[in-house]
């Protein structure tokens, strides 16, 4: 496009796919993990980048089962966060033995295993930047668990989410 004179600043990429992530939040939101009989928890630092506190960072929990991979953002990885994000869960939980899972693990609200691997990532520049960041994984790594090529699942869920806002596409994915 600069050959044409016309220059895409990075703030202009980050306005659409803020935008675009608004759309799809439906089908983010529609992803089912908790129902699973194991699930895997996990939750890893996201660094604030820019910020001058050099530890200034949220942490990205993350939960995946067979069916479904789903990334959300707390200020904490603390038992406070994670009684919330497991409530209700009745099954099995494999994770890392922090402490957050071996208080609920006490209280008898969970059983834990041992976890085999996690991804890490390098940070953003903002809240809401994370959070566009843990929706946009979730719905690619969710559709690759079930056999759907992710860049098609996004395309197929864009055009539903701006032809029907709220739409949530694909049952198989979303259900």
């Amino acid at each position: 496009m600069e050959r044409e004179g016309l220059t895409v600043t990075s703030q202009t990429l980050w306005d659409q796919i803020e935008a675009l992530a608004g759309h799809l939040e439906p089908c983010y939101k529609a992803l089912r993990v908790l129902g699973s009989p194991v699930i895997h928890a996990d939750e890893t630092h996201w660094r604030l980048m820019g910020h001058e506190d050099e530890k200034a960072r949220w942490w990205v929990w993350c939960m995946a089962s067979e069916e479904a991979v789903f990334y959300q953002l707390f200020g904490t990885r603390s038992a406070k966060v994670a009684r919330p994000v497991l409530s209700g869960y009745c099954g099995i939980v494999l994770c890392d033995g922090h402490g957050a899972y071996e208080a609920l693990a006490r209280a008898g609200l969970l059983k834990s295993g041992v976890v085999v691997g996690r991804k890490n990532h390098y940070g953003s520049q903002s809240k809401r930047g994370t959070e566009v960041a843990a929706l946009f994984y979730s719905l690619c790594e969710t559709a690759k668990l079930v056999g759907v090529e992710p860049r098609a699942y996004l395309l197929q869920a864009t055009h539903a989410a701006l032809q029907k806002p709220g739409t949530v596409p694909s049952r198989t994915l979303c259900a």
